[in-house]
């Protein structure tokens, strides 16, 4: 989502010619979440926030860190080990990123009134 957005956002179309060429995003995803806080779509901080609140947790639990290690080990067996409160923080990042997802859809299809409700459930609080 991040990517898409930042490509049809942000990305010039120098950039959006080297990515097709390269398959390579020429920014880092931090330069991503900057340019796209600068525009109308993404005013605010809603992206930097889930970065600071989720990066470090979800790069841990995706790239076999300490995380996703820990919780799936019991014992001497390999099995899933999640407490209550982490189960929530996956499926509340993940809710947030497909709601992320469907308002850019919403946009690009022009659905106004799609993009209105999914504004409104980002903004409710969790």
């Amino acid at each position: 989502m991040f990517r898409g957005a930042w490509l049809h956002y942000c990305a010039t179309d120098e950039q959006i010619e080297a990515f097709i060429s390269t398959d390579a995003m020429p920014e880092h995803f931090a330069k991503w979440i900057e340019g796209l806080e600068e525009t109308e779509q993404f005013a605010g901080t809603i992206l930097s926030d889930l970065k600071s609140a989720y990066w470090n947790a979800m790069n841990s639990y995706t790239h076999g860190g300490l995380r996703q290690i820990s919780r799936r080990m019991v014992g001497e067996y390999v099995e899933g080990n999640y407490e209550d409160g982490e189960i929530c923080e996956v499926l509340l990042f993940t809710g947030t990123m497909g709601l992320l997802a469907l308002g850019q859809i919403a946009v690009l299809a022009d659905r106004k009134d799609i993009w209105d409700e999914v504004d409104e459930r980002l903004k409710a609080p969790a």
